[in-house]
């Protein structure tokens, strides 16, 4: 209680408190990805590990007849190194 009688929440109260706010302010989708300003940034990122799995299962996996290997890896390879060309454009961007 402070001086003029009110009632002031400690700072461990008012950290659990922004912390919740924080939360409900995110949402599901916010909870996964981060924050507005974070979010591309790990949307990216989900990508280019995405794009890497594709591109080793693409260069190991057996194919159908008829599908050129060279060309899947050209695709997703492109796809990589933008996602990649995002991250780092947008880091250097924040400083």
């Amino acid at each position: 209680m402070s001086s003029d009688g009110k009632i002031t929440p400690s700072k461990g109260e008012e950290t659990s408190v922004a912390l919740q706010r924080n939360r409900q302010d995110l949402g599901m989708l916010g909870s996964i990805f981060g924050s507005r300003g974070n979010a591309p940034t790990n949307i990216a990122g989900v990508a280019v590990i995405l794009f890497i799995i594709l591109f080793v299962l693409i260069a190991t996996m057996p194919l159908a007849a008829g599908v050129d290997r060279s060309d899947l890896l050209k695709t997703v390879g492109t796809l990589i190194a933008s996602s990649l060309a995002y991250l780092f454009g947008a880091a250097s961007a924040r400083r």
